[in-house]
Protein backbone atom coordinates (compact mmCIF):
# COMPACT_ATOMS: atom_id res chain seq x y z
CA UNK A 1 0.00 0.00 0.00
CA UNK A 2 1.07 3.47 -0.69
CA UNK A 3 1.05 6.35 2.25
CA UNK A 4 0.81 9.37 0.32
CA UNK A 5 0.66 11.92 3.37
CA UNK A 6 3.48 11.91 5.49
CA UNK A 7 5.83 14.29 7.78
CA UNK A 8 8.44 11.45 8.14
CA UNK A 9 11.58 13.55 6.93
CA UNK A 10 13.65 14.37 10.30
CA UNK A 11 13.82 18.26 11.40
CA UNK A 12 12.44 20.05 8.56
CA UNK A 13 8.97 20.33 9.64
CA UNK A 14 6.53 19.58 12.79
CA UNK A 15 7.06 15.82 11.78
CA UNK A 16 9.81 13.85 12.90
CA UNK A 17 12.60 15.11 15.59
CA UNK A 18 15.38 12.93 14.04
CA UNK A 19 16.20 9.97 12.07
CA UNK A 20 15.71 7.52 14.87
CA UNK A 21 11.89 8.60 15.28
CA UNK A 22 11.22 8.75 11.39
CA UNK A 23 12.92 4.97 10.91
CA UNK A 24 10.88 4.03 13.86
CA UNK A 25 7.54 5.50 12.02
CA UNK A 26 8.43 3.35 8.73
CA UNK A 27 8.44 0.59 10.56
CA UNK A 28 5.16 1.50 12.30
CA UNK A 29 4.00 1.65 8.40
CA UNK A 30 5.75 -1.17 7.21
CA UNK A 31 3.85 -3.03 10.20
CA UNK A 32 0.66 -1.61 9.21
CA UNK A 33 1.22 -3.16 5.47
CA UNK A 34 2.69 0.39 3.68
CA UNK A 35 5.37 -0.73 1.08
CA UNK A 36 5.60 3.02 -0.63
CA UNK A 37 6.00 6.35 1.43
CA UNK A 38 5.55 9.69 -0.16
CA UNK A 39 7.25 11.96 2.19
CA UNK A 40 5.34 15.68 2.27
CA UNK A 41 7.20 18.07 4.58
CA UNK A 42 5.22 21.47 5.29
CA UNK A 43 5.53 24.35 2.90
CA UNK A 44 3.89 26.99 4.58
CA UNK A 45 5.52 30.15 4.56
CA UNK A 46 9.05 32.06 2.80
CA UNK A 47 11.44 30.11 4.82
CA UNK A 48 9.86 26.78 4.52
CA UNK A 49 10.92 27.65 0.73
CA UNK A 50 14.15 28.49 1.57
CA UNK A 51 14.83 25.33 3.06
CA UNK A 52 13.93 23.28 0.00
CA UNK A 53 17.94 22.08 -0.37
CA UNK A 54 17.56 21.24 3.45
CA UNK A 55 14.73 18.66 2.60
CA UNK A 56 16.44 17.33 -0.52
CA UNK A 57 19.40 16.51 1.40
CA UNK A 58 17.14 15.02 4.40
CA UNK A 59 15.35 12.91 1.35
CA UNK A 60 18.53 11.50 0.31
CA UNK A 61 20.09 10.62 3.99
CA UNK A 62 16.44 8.80 4.71
CA UNK A 63 16.75 6.82 1.52
CA UNK A 64 20.24 5.97 2.31
CA UNK A 65 19.28 5.18 5.88
CA UNK A 66 17.06 2.77 4.87
CA UNK A 67 18.50 0.78 2.43
CA UNK A 68 21.44 0.15 5.04
CA UNK A 69 18.65 -1.13 7.13
CA UNK A 70 17.57 -3.18 4.60
CA UNK A 71 13.61 -1.70 5.28
CA UNK A 72 12.62 -2.45 1.51
CA UNK A 73 10.66 0.26 1.45
CA UNK A 74 10.24 3.24 -1.08
CA UNK A 75 10.25 6.30 -0.80
CA UNK A 76 9.36 9.21 -2.94
CA UNK A 77 9.72 13.18 -1.81
CA UNK A 78 7.14 15.25 -2.30
CA UNK A 79 5.79 18.41 -0.17
CA UNK A 80 2.50 19.69 1.66
CA UNK A 81 2.10 22.92 -0.07
CA UNK A 82 0.45 25.81 1.30
CA UNK A 83 -2.02 27.51 -1.07
CA UNK A 84 -0.89 30.88 -2.17
CA UNK A 85 -1.41 33.07 -4.89
CA UNK A 86 1.82 32.58 -6.61
CA UNK A 87 2.02 28.93 -6.08
CA UNK A 88 2.16 28.13 -9.58
CA UNK A 89 5.08 30.04 -9.66
CA UNK A 90 6.95 28.89 -6.96
CA UNK A 91 6.89 25.31 -8.14
CA UNK A 92 7.95 26.64 -11.68
CA UNK A 93 10.77 28.03 -9.75
CA UNK A 94 11.03 24.44 -7.60
CA UNK A 95 9.31 22.09 -9.61
CA UNK A 96 11.72 18.97 -8.09
CA UNK A 97 9.19 19.78 -4.91
CA UNK A 98 6.13 18.45 -6.56
CA UNK A 99 5.96 14.06 -6.61
CA UNK A 100 7.80 13.37 -9.72
CA UNK A 101 6.75 17.33 -10.91
CA UNK A 102 3.60 16.18 -12.28
CA UNK A 103 1.27 16.39 -9.07
CA UNK A 104 1.50 18.61 -6.18
CA UNK A 105 -0.27 18.08 -2.55
CA UNK A 106 -1.97 21.31 -1.82
CA UNK A 107 -2.96 22.23 1.67
CA UNK A 108 -6.24 24.70 2.13
CA UNK A 109 -6.71 27.16 5.24
CA UNK A 110 -8.52 25.90 7.95
CA UNK A 111 -10.99 28.31 8.68
CA UNK A 112 -11.78 30.05 5.39
CA UNK A 113 -11.59 29.07 1.46
CA UNK A 114 -9.01 31.68 -0.42
CA UNK A 115 -10.77 33.57 -3.13
CA UNK A 116 -8.15 33.23 -5.03
CA UNK A 117 -8.64 29.02 -4.69
CA UNK A 118 -9.97 28.19 -8.32
CA UNK A 119 -7.42 30.52 -10.18
CA UNK A 120 -4.39 28.58 -8.93
CA UNK A 121 -6.03 25.27 -9.44
CA UNK A 122 -6.44 26.39 -12.98
CA UNK A 123 -3.61 27.41 -13.15
CA UNK A 124 -1.73 24.11 -11.96
CA UNK A 125 -3.97 21.90 -14.05
CA UNK A 126 -2.81 23.97 -17.16
CA UNK A 127 0.64 24.24 -16.59
CA UNK A 128 -0.01 20.42 -16.40
CA UNK A 129 0.51 19.86 -12.57
CA UNK A 130 -2.19 18.02 -10.91
CA UNK A 131 -3.03 19.59 -7.73
CA UNK A 132 -3.88 16.98 -5.06
CA UNK A 133 -6.22 18.58 -2.15
CA UNK A 134 -4.66 17.31 1.17
CA UNK A 135 -7.68 15.82 3.42
CA UNK A 136 -10.56 17.82 2.27
CA UNK A 137 -12.75 16.23 4.86
CA UNK A 138 -11.03 18.62 7.97
CA UNK A 139 -12.15 22.02 6.25
CA UNK A 140 -15.27 22.58 8.00
CA UNK A 141 -16.10 25.49 5.20
CA UNK A 142 -16.64 22.80 2.99
CA UNK A 143 -19.38 20.58 4.79
CA UNK A 144 -21.95 20.20 2.65
CA UNK A 145 -20.52 21.67 -0.53
CA UNK A 146 -20.40 18.55 -2.59
CA UNK A 147 -20.50 20.69 -5.65
CA UNK A 148 -17.77 22.82 -5.05
CA UNK A 149 -15.55 19.42 -4.95
CA UNK A 150 -17.07 17.65 -7.07
CA UNK A 151 -16.66 20.35 -9.50
CA UNK A 152 -12.69 20.49 -8.59
CA UNK A 153 -12.47 16.51 -9.25
CA UNK A 154 -14.77 17.12 -12.58
CA UNK A 155 -11.76 19.87 -13.76
CA UNK A 156 -9.20 17.36 -12.87
CA UNK A 157 -7.66 17.81 -9.14
CA UNK A 158 -7.35 14.91 -7.09
CA UNK A 159 -8.56 14.25 -3.24
CA UNK A 160 -6.34 12.89 -0.83
CA UNK A 161 -8.15 11.86 2.54
CA UNK A 162 -6.57 11.13 5.78
CA UNK A 163 -7.15 7.46 7.19
CA UNK A 164 -7.66 9.03 10.82
CA UNK A 165 -10.43 10.98 9.92
CA UNK A 166 -11.86 7.32 9.08
CA UNK A 167 -11.05 6.49 12.20
CA UNK A 168 -12.53 9.63 14.14
CA UNK A 169 -8.87 10.98 15.56
CA UNK A 170 -10.07 14.48 14.13
CA UNK A 171 -13.83 14.48 15.34
CA UNK A 172 -17.15 13.07 13.69
CA UNK A 173 -17.54 15.74 11.71
CA UNK A 174 -14.21 15.19 9.38
CA UNK A 175 -15.29 11.52 9.97
CA UNK A 176 -18.58 12.03 8.32
CA UNK A 177 -17.11 14.22 5.58
CA UNK A 178 -14.47 11.69 4.53
CA UNK A 179 -17.01 8.84 4.34
CA UNK A 180 -19.49 11.04 2.29
CA UNK A 181 -16.53 11.79 0.11
CA UNK A 182 -16.07 7.84 -0.22
CA UNK A 183 -19.49 7.26 -1.01
CA UNK A 184 -19.75 9.99 -3.66
CA UNK A 185 -16.47 8.47 -5.51
CA UNK A 186 -14.57 11.49 -5.11
CA UNK A 187 -11.73 10.30 -3.22
CA UNK A 188 -8.37 9.69 -5.20
CA UNK A 189 -5.67 9.00 -2.45
CA UNK A 190 -5.18 7.91 1.62
CA UNK A 191 -2.43 8.97 3.63
CA UNK A 192 -1.74 9.07 7.41
CA UNK A 193 -0.94 12.66 7.94
CA UNK A 194 1.67 10.74 10.71
CA UNK A 195 4.11 13.43 12.77
CA UNK A 196 5.24 10.91 15.25
CA UNK A 197 5.91 8.17 16.74
CA UNK A 198 3.99 8.63 19.45
CA UNK A 199 0.88 6.14 18.74
CA UNK A 200 2.11 2.55 18.67
CA UNK A 201 -1.16 2.02 15.65
CA UNK A 202 -0.23 3.64 12.58
CA UNK A 203 -3.89 3.58 11.73
CA UNK A 204 -3.42 2.91 7.96
CA UNK A 205 -5.06 -0.29 7.97
CA UNK A 206 -7.98 0.55 10.32
CA UNK A 207 -9.06 3.06 7.70
CA UNK A 208 -8.12 1.12 4.58
CA UNK A 209 -10.84 -1.24 6.17
CA UNK A 210 -13.54 1.31 6.51
CA UNK A 211 -12.21 1.87 2.85
CA UNK A 212 -13.24 -1.75 1.97
CA UNK A 213 -16.71 -1.28 3.43
CA UNK A 214 -17.89 2.00 2.05
CA UNK A 215 -16.63 2.60 -1.79
CA UNK A 216 -16.93 -1.25 -2.73
CA UNK A 217 -14.06 -3.40 -4.28
CA UNK A 218 -13.61 -1.33 -7.99
CA UNK A 219 -13.29 1.76 -6.19
CA UNK A 220 -11.32 0.25 -3.32
CA UNK A 221 -8.62 -0.70 -5.61
CA UNK A 222 -8.58 2.11 -7.58
CA UNK A 223 -8.01 4.35 -3.99
CA UNK A 224 -5.39 1.92 -3.09
CA UNK A 225 -3.94 1.18 -6.53
CA UNK A 226 -4.54 2.65 -9.59
CA UNK A 227 -4.77 6.51 -8.19
CA UNK A 228 -1.40 5.90 -6.19
CA UNK A 229 0.17 4.38 -9.10
CA UNK A 230 -0.30 7.40 -11.47
CA UNK A 231 0.90 9.72 -9.03
CA UNK A 232 3.99 8.09 -8.21
CA UNK A 233 4.73 6.58 -11.58
CA UNK A 234 4.27 10.03 -13.69
CA UNK A 235 6.91 10.96 -15.61
CA UNK A 236 7.62 14.31 -17.80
Amino acid sequence: MIDAHTHILPTVDDGASDKEEAIRILKNGIADGVKTFILTPHIRNDADWNKIDAIKQAFVTLKKECAERELGIELILGAEISITPDLPHKIDSNPLITINEKHVLVELPFLQLPIYTEHVLFKLLVKGVTPIIAHPERYMYLKGKSEIIRQWVENGVMLQINTGSLIGLYGMQAKRTAKKLLKEGLVHLIGSDVHSDKKKDYGFSRGVGIIKKIAGHEMTHKILVSYPWEVIRAKS
